[in-house]
């Protein structure tokens, strides 16, 4: 059901009730319930309606922490760190846009984020690559 969810929402729009009762349906528990489970073991949240509102990295609602990634899908991150850490997720490179809180779409930056392609082997070391910082509405980037 998790994976369901995540998959859902890196393309852009939570799991319609469809995709989420054939998720369900090899475990034999409504989806409601597995739904609150998830909630109540903070690895997804829901709205008061029942609804997936997010399921970390993810936000179903906009969140001016905006992915998008190559392959044409957007989608919204629940804050910055997690949308620095969703290409690294999906093993691709993206475009992250952040947009301060109060502010027109227009006042944005763009981070670009091209991720190494690993094979199967763990790379012994690890390089980071700096992120230009500097102010937007507010915000430290």
């Amino acid at each position: 059901m998790h994976q369901t969810i995540l998959r859902a929402l890196a393309a852009g729009a939570a799991p319609d009730s469809a995709t989420l009762e054939r998720s369900a349906a090899p475990f034999g528990i409504p989806v409601a319930e597995l739904l609150r489970r998830l909630h109540e073991r903070d690895v997804i949240r829901l709205d008061h309606d029942g609804n997936v509102r997010a399921a970390y990295p993810f936000s179903a609602t906009p969140t001016g922490h905006r992915v998008q990634l190559p392959t044409g899908p957007s989608a919204d991150a629940m804050c910055m760190a997690d949308a620095l850490g969703i290409p690294a997720m999906l093993n691709t490179d993206a475009t992250i846009t952040i947009t301060a809180p109060g502010h027109r779409a227009a006042d944005h930056r763009d981070l670009h984020s091209r991720q190494r392609r690993v094979g199967p082997r763990r790379p012994r070391w690890c390089s980071s690559v700096p992120v230009p910082v500097g102010p937007i509405g507010g915000l430290l980037l």
